[in-house]
């Protein structure tokens, strides 16, 4: 998906939308976060899930094409699948709470657990068992997901050697497990389905984790913070030496076998983006958290737009990840500061002018 949303100022839908609305007068504020919270399911998350599996789809037929007539085109059109399916999930990960990181389901462990660790997967892929979509359903989350597939599909260069064996198995079921645990996700999320999408958008009718309309907006506005937070903080600090003695480590980088631990962080920004705006390419009723804050009296569009677009030049300035944490570049503590500054704003301004305060920021690394 990869598709930026498109912003436009809280007093444009407004306009738009020919409400009656009043800039710093409340309406029936219960009412616009339920249609925020069901907009934001509903055109940025759900979407971004269905992305994720279609590309998923694209790229099953492609590995079991490969493994039965393997071919440098068919490897290359798989990366370029995997690539395809990961953008919309990394976009998707401002919603990593509920279902994605409650039990009993989980998944988001199960779907996105980084980095790679290529010994537990080679020692998988070495061992005599048959490795099936149930057997990785009954494994640990480091032998499954987006890392797995990237590691088999972008470790060595171009290796055509693999099809026929085990590491052909180990892809395709990697795929399948994969896809499998997105949907689940998705359908947690449905309301024909685990109807999670009823207890964030109308908590008070439906109940479950949120007891009112506020938790559930404050956990979205959590999530934006902590999005850009683990960006810098988990995603380059930690690979850059910067809290180490040791330096720099490109092993602790996101997606470092793919070389697109930027485009991963840049897909975080365009999923802040989204919640923050709206995505009107996915239906020209979406409405994102800046409407709501502009019946609050607040219009931070020209302030958050400035601060993502900081944060996206910073990171194209970085170029190739893996070279310049190995560098020690100064462009990425620059991109960084860039993503301090977005998390600042979000965290303070944003924050503050919902009355919210900033909650706990749970990330366990996955």
């Amino acid at each position: 998906m990869t598709s930026r949303a498109v912003p436009r100022s809280a007093l444009a839908v407004c306009l738009f939308a020919a409400a009656s609305c009043s800039f710093g007068k409340n309406p029936d504020l219960p009412k616009e976060r339920e249609l925020l919270l069901s907009s934001l399911a509903e055109h940025v998350l759900l979407p971004r899930y269905q992305a994720t599996i279609d590309g998923l789809d694209a790229l099953l037929a492609t590995s079991e094409q490969f493994c039965a007539a393997p071919s440098e085109i068919l490897i290359r059109t798989a990366r370029t699948e995997w690539l395809a399916a990961r953008n919309p999930w990394k976009e998707s990960e401002v919603f990593a709470f509920g279902p994605y990181k409650n039990e009993p389901l989980r998944l988001g462990p199960k779907i996105d657990s980084w980095p790679a660790r290529p010994d537990s997967i080679e020692a998988l892929i070495d061992s005599e068992v048959d490795i099936t979509p149930e057997l990785l359903a009954e494994s640990g989350v480091f032998l499954r997901g987006f890392p797995v597939i990237e590691y088999i599909l972008f470790a060595n260069d171009l290796d055509l050697e693999f099809a026929g064996t085990s590491r052909c198995d180990y892809l395709v079921a990697a795929t399948k497990d994969l896809r499998s645990s997105v949907t689940q996700l998705q359908d947690a999320w449905l309301a024909d389905g685990g109807n999670y999408i009823g207890q964030f958008a109308t908590p008070d009718e439906t109940g479950g984790e949120f007891d009112d309309s506020v938790e559930a907006l404050s956990e979205v506005v959590d999530r934006l913070g902590f999005t850009a937070e683990n960006a810098h903080a988990e995603k380059l600090t930690p690979a850059l030496g910067l809290e180490s003695v040791s330096g720099p480590d490109t092993t602790l980088l996101e997606s470092r076998f793919s070389a697109t631990a930027i485009a991963d962080i840049k897909s975080n920004l365009y999923g802040i983006e989204a919640v923050f705006y709206g995505d009107l390419s996915q239906s020209p009723d979406a409405i994102g958290l800046n409407h709501y804050l502009y019946f609050l009296g607040h219009e931070f569009d020209l302030q958050l737009r400035e601060l993502l677009d900081n944060a996206h030049a910073a990171l194209d300035a970085v170029g190739q990840p893996n070279a310049a944490i190995e560098a020690s570049s100064l462009r990425v503590s620059t991109a960084i500061e860039s993503l301090k500054e977005l998390q600042r704003f979000l965290q303070s301004e944003v924050t503050k002018g919902l009355n919210f305060s900033v909650g706990f920021n749970d990330t366990d690394g996955d």
